[in-house]
């Protein structure tokens, strides 16, 4: 596979996941630091921080 391929599906579900966070602060009233936990870990951890939010972080911050 196209190393340029697997960067372009990197940086996609990164940008993704944080407007999916920006989204959830703007519309939830659920824990701040929770929220602002989940954007260091898209931001510092990439590929593993924007998988997890995908998979359990929106579940998380709903119920909160």
């Amino acid at each position: 596979m196209d190393p340029s391929i697997l960067l372009f599906i990197w940086q996609t579900h990164c940008i993704i996941a944080l407007l999916l966070v920006l989204y959830i602060i703007f519309r939830v009233n659920s824990n701040f630091w929770l929220k602002l936990a989940w954007v260091l870990a898209i931001l510092f951890v990439p590929f593993i921080g924007s998988i997890a939010y995908l998979i359990i972080g929106k579940k998380s911050l709903e119920v909160a």
